[in-house]
């Protein structure tokens, strides 16, 4: 019997007709199978013909003969007669033909009966790269991109990847467009002024992306206001007496013309009658301000803007808040005493809540800390448990057994730790250690 072509996802069976001397049985029924490329392809073959017949089985490729010395990526087994194609390409694709014959042992070797299973083998890979990239229009903020399809490789392609580069990043390749129909073949892109661009397409099917297209020819655009002002500005204190403002720098494709610069404003956020102080900074690859002169921990509005030489960007800026430099905690924690001792390693500990608010904090207020440690062992083996800023209670559960034990709190901002309370003395009673 002939066999079905199959690879490692299944199986190529074909047709073929029956004779009195020859019998033939299929696997399966007739089917397309469809794969990628470079995998191998076995299509398996094996005829039973009665016992005074000599039988031979060939392979043919859409109807001719197969020379395996010529394809040598072309292998048929000497005993199954088993056909592999490795490494399998796009001219693979084609009708494979398993051919049996009969022959007489007598009368010459007459051939008696014939008979045959054909099976399709269909290879795809990824799609040819577009071809006829052109612009067909280019201004300030828009250019239109067309382009012709030039073979899926029999599979469907899905979509197409508009990518585009500029002479600020010539080696940068950047898509612009990503899910442009498969059945477009002009699409409109938005792009921003004062760029030279260049733009290239590439097909992509279930197999993968094509090489990307040549590339189009150069398209200017001329300089217009910015289209935003800087983003993730903040402000916070390095040090007791200053702030520093910073952002994200805008990118030589966000500035949209020469001449870029940006505003930065600030004032006291907590004066109805302060003023907006203004720097200009006429490097565009700043990203920073310092405000010195300031006291501990003070709010301040901010706003940081950008120009060229076209004016502000026309849009709303945003103001944000942020804060001078931290320093350390003047304020000291009150009422602090032992609560009671809850076994040999624990203790619960209360105290009078500071005013969260208070200036004295000199900071963000973090919380409080309570320290624990054994008095012969000194401040070198520190046990420690942070409380909430809202708390006037907390555990310590990481103590030393049958020890005498010295305890303090503090509170801490997010710079600088505060002045202890005065410690308060208790002894653990006996447990494991």
């Amino acid at each position: 019997m002939c066999l079905s072509g199959r690879h490692k996802y299944g199986h190529h069976p074909g047709t073929a007709r029956s004779h009195r001397q020859l019998r033939l049985k299929f696997v399966n029924r007739p089917r397309i199978l469809s794969f990628r490329k470079p995998q191998a392809a076995v299509f398996a073959a094996s005829a039973v013909a009665d016992k005074s017949l000599r039988l031979q089985i060939d392979w043919r490729k859409h109807g001719e003969l197969i020379n395996y010395a010529l394809s040598q990526r072309i292998i048929k087994h000497p005993l199954d007669h088993t056909l592999l194609i490795t490494n399998t390409q796009d001219d693979d694709t084609a009708d494979y033909t398993c051919v049996a014959t009969a022959y007489s042992r007598e009368n010459d070797g007459a051939v008696l009966d014939t008979v045959r299973v054909t099976a399709n083998l269909t290879v795809q890979s990824r799609p040819n790269r577009p071809g006829n990239v052109i612009l067909t229009s280019c201004d300030k903020r828009s250019a239109n991109v067309q382009w012709t399809p030039m073979g899926d490789n029999r599979a469907p392609i899905l979509n197409y990847i508009i990518q585009f580069n500029t002479t600020f990043e010539p080696d940068i390749w950047v898509d612009l467009e990503n899910k442009v129909s498969p059945t477009t073949r002009q699409y409109r892109v938005d792009i921003s002024p004062w760029s030279n661009y260049t733009f290239r397409v590439i097909a992509h099917n279930k197999i993968g992306n094509s090489v990307p297209s040549d590339a189009t020819t150069v398209c200017r655009t001329d300089p217009d206001t910015p289209d935003k002002h800087p983003e993730n500005v903040r402000g916070n204190g390095t040090r007791p007496n200053n702030m520093v403002i910073s952002w994200t720098p805008m990118t030589l494709l966000e500035q949209n013309g020469p001449g870029f610069r940006y505003q930065v404003k600030f004032k006291r956020h907590d004066d109805a009658n302060a003023v907006w102080e203004t720097v200009n900074i006429n490097e565009a690859r700043n990203n920073t301000y310092i405000v010195w002169g300031t006291n501990v921990y003070e709010p301040f509005d901010i706003q940081v803007k950008s120009f060229n030489v076209k004016g502000e960007a026309p849009v709303a800026v945003r103001t944000y808040v942020g804060f001078s430099g931290e320093d350390k905690p003047l304020i000291q924690v009150s009422n602090f005493q032992l609560e009671k001792v809850l076994g040999p390693r624990s203790a619960s500990f209360r105290w009078t809540a500071v005013d969260p608010t208070a200036r004295d904090i000199n900071g963000e207020f973090q919380g409080y800390k309570v320290q624990a440690w054994v008095a012969e062992e000194g401040l070198e083996n520190v046990r420690e448990v942070r409380a909430l800023p809202n708390a006037s209670s907390a555990v310590l559960d990481v103590l030393k057994p049958y020890s005498d034990v010295l305890a303090q709190i503090f509170v801490f901002n997010a710079a600088y730790d505060g002045t202890p309370s005065p410690a308060i003395t208790f002894r653990t009673p006996e447990g494991r250690e």
